[in-house]
């Protein structure tokens, strides 16, 4: 079913007969890891990890043969894509302002949409395109305002287009009205398509079986709890019917699919049930509910058998036909995940929101990215295969670093007062800290790995006990919050930068009884200094502002605390920087600057995400150090790139973007023309 804001499920009969053969196909590409879109890589890039997800869509379908692909948006615009590469293939202009529902018919040679145009409360029309051509074949006037959902019958002879008013039945090749039935919310045509289930509405507990042929109420049944969702059993056996008891514990009534008889009562989400789904075999039933959770249930015995995710958002659910994988999309995050349907591995590998920071493992080996998704991505860089990914904050990833040997990764969430520690083999998570009275912005390690810096929105630098997770020193002095950090690795001093604009460095030859005394005070940028990284030997610091200035110091800092270089990009395009690790070579991530990462409680995850037509742009341009002259520019990012590392080697530098990828380019490409 295809539901406004659910995504989409394919039903376990011929209404659909191969929808999710498409997922198998993307996810086949995503496993692969790198440039796995099938899209050529941009000039100067050696590699992508994890392919732009599915763009941001309320509503969408894939047809049956799995190679296209029909998005609906809230702001009205249906489009069709090629499903293995993403690449837009047509887009479809309506009248309305949101989309309700979009399906292909099961011969896949045509797909339905249905909307409503919210400003003059226009009454729902249901248009049905060509595949091959993008013409319009036909526009049934729809009396029922704003369609929640739309399913084809089996024979694909039938259009059903359910919402609360009523639900009307039309001939496809005509478009004639056969039948108009009492509203519904969710809709399902029986294997057979004699018969067609409707939930009566989102705030009542009633359930209607309608005959196809006359319309005639079969049975009918008041469940006594608000219906969310229906699925048919590929025999015809049971109706499963998801009730959307919203913020309380919620079941799935399993009915027999001929009488309506309740036989059992499969409890565990702690939400009202988004989408129900049959493997093909009838054996397992797959849901997904507002508690975030999915699950796994055997539907003879009642047992929950596999609980496959936490924390996805996902509204929609489906099994591919061969019963081997589990997909879910839709709800908070709006893109296709999988998962091996016996074991619960994940088996997408994309970041599902834009990469906000990015690091080399010390050996250059691996790269981790935090993304808005709240997750941390662990990269093969030379393979392109994604090793690990687990959830690291509960809003949005903003930071991350490794330990000097490799074994630790730190990472920051947006809005916690607490930086977390990760062990790097497993993801596992080791300890907290530190805990803070305000947000954690940035972090470093020190160079042996036992301290770890931290700069809070309540304007000091933490000095954190990695073995313990206990303060040890606090560093004060700056005005405002402290936005950047870095540890040089030859001497130990620590700089930091805040939001007055200031850089300070700390030496730890000044300690003194546990207090450290700051060094040079640097008035360095008019705004937030967001980057501060050392050379390799200690004698360069560069800073990255939100100015947009890059500023190198040579170490130490003459009498006159000036820079010995300044570049200047254009306003409000500065994103990120990076200093190779001679210090030979800036790297500038170059793209549309949001909020400040750290407060990021007021943007949406996908919000971060680039727009559905976004293209790619100038994400990072290349200076050099000695004398800020330009020397490359590269585009790649569509929407830009938000952050910039180099590889400890100083030949790849990556970046994350806003379009959920990371695209690591080779670095020695700076010294040609």
């Amino acid at each position: 079913m295809n539901r406004r804001g659910t995504g989409w499920k394919v039903l376990p009969d011929a209404t659909r007969p191969s929808s999710l053969g498409v997922v198998l196909v993307v996810l086949a590409a995503w496993a692969a890891g790198r440039e796995a879109t099938g899209q050529s890589l941009p000039e100067g890039a050696v590699s992508r990890l994890g392919s732009p997800p599915p763009q941001p869509a309320a509503v969408f379908a894939f047809s049956p043969d799995g190679e296209a692909l029909a998005t609906g948006g809230i702001e009205g615009t249906v489009r069709l894509w090629d499903a293995r590469t993403y690449a837009r293939l047509r887009e479809f202009e309506t009248h309305w302002t949101s989309v309700g529902a979009v399906a292909f018919a099961p011969d896949g040679r045509s797909f339905a949409a249905a909307g409503w145009d919210h400003r003059t409360n226009d009454s729902s029309a249901v248009f049905l395109w060509s595949r091959s051509d993008g013409a319009e074949l036909r526009r049934i006037a729809a009396a029922a305002p704003y369609a929640e959902d739309l399913a084809f019958s089996p024979d694909g002879v039938l259009l059903a287009a359910a919402a609360n008013q009523k639900t009307l039945i039309f001939e496809v090749s005509t478009g004639d009205q056969r039948l108009a039935l009492a509203g519904a919310a969710a809709i399902a045509f029986s294997p057979d398509g004699r018969r067609l289930a409707a939930a009566h509405s989102w705030k009542t507990a009633k359930l209607l079986m309608f005959e196809t042929t006359s319309g005639e109420v079969v049975w009918e049944k008041d469940l006594g709890r608000t219906i969310g969702s229906l699925a048919y059993s590929p025999d015809g056996r049971w109706l499963a019917v998801g009730i959307k008891n919203m913020q309380s514990p919620s079941a799935i009534a399993l009915l027999d699919g001929e009488t309506g008889d309740e036989i059992r009562s499969l409890e565990g989400h702690t939400d009202g049930i988004w989408d129900l789904a049959f493997s093909a075999d009838g054996s397992r039933l797959a849901s997904t509910a507002i508690d975030d959770a999915i699950r796994v249930w055997d539907p003879s015995g009642g047992g929950e058998l596999l609980r496959v995710a936490e924390g996805v958002g996902a509204a929609a659910v489906a099994f591919s036909p061969d019963g081997l994988t589990l997909a879910a999309a839709g709800g908070r995050q709006h893109w296709v995940h999988a998962w091996d349907a016996a074991t619960g591995a994940e088996r997408s590998a994309s970041h599902d929101g834009a990469v906000l920071a990015v690091a080399f493992a010390p050996g250059g080996d691996e790269l981790a990215a935090a993304s808005s998704d709240g997750r941390l991505h662990v990269w093969d860089v030379a393979s392109g295969t994604r090793r690990l990914a687990f959830p690291v904050a509960e809003g949005e990833a903003i930071a991350v670093a490794w330990s000097p040997d490799g074994r630790t990764l730190a990472t920051i969430g947006s809005q916690e007062p607490r930086v977390r520690l990760w062990n790097a083999t497993d993801g596992q998570a080791l300890r907290d800290a530190g805990r803070f009275d305000r947000p954690a912005v940035s972090l470093a390690f020190s160079a042996d790995g036992t301290v770890l810096f931290v700069g809070c929105d309540g304007r000091a630098v933490h000095a954190i006990d990695v073995a313990t997770g206990t303060e040890q020193v606090r560093l004060e002095g700056h005005r405002r919050p402290v936005t950047g950090l870095a540890v040089s690795a030859a001497d130990g001093t620590v700089a930091s930068g805040g939001w007055d604009g200031e850089i300070r460095l700390w030496s730890p030859t000044t300690a003194a009884a546990g207090v450290w005394n700051a060094g040079a005070v640097l008035p360095a940028h008019t705004g937030d200094v967001d980057v501060l990284q050392f050379s390799a030997d200690g004698g360069t610091l560069l800073s990255a502002g939100r100015d947009d200035r890059l500023l190198v110091w040579s170490l130490p800092v003459g009498a006159g605390g000036q820079p010995a270089r300044t570049i200047e990009l254009e306003a409000g395009r500065l994103t990120g920087a990076a200093l190779s690790p001679d210090g030979g070579v800036i790297a500038a991530a170059v793209g549309t600057r949001t909020l400040r990462r750290w407060q990021l409680e007021f943007v949406d995850r996908r919000g971060l995400l680039a727009e559905p037509d976004a293209v790619p742009e100038t994400s990072l341009r290349l200076f050099e150090g000695a004398t800020g002259r330009e020397l490359r520019s590269f585009t790649g990012h569509a929407g830009g790139a938000l952050c910039a590392a180099f590889s400890p080697d100083g030949r790849r530098i990556a970046t994350g973007g806003r379009d959920g990828t990371v695209l690591v380019w080779d670095a020695t490409l700076a010294s040609s023309p």
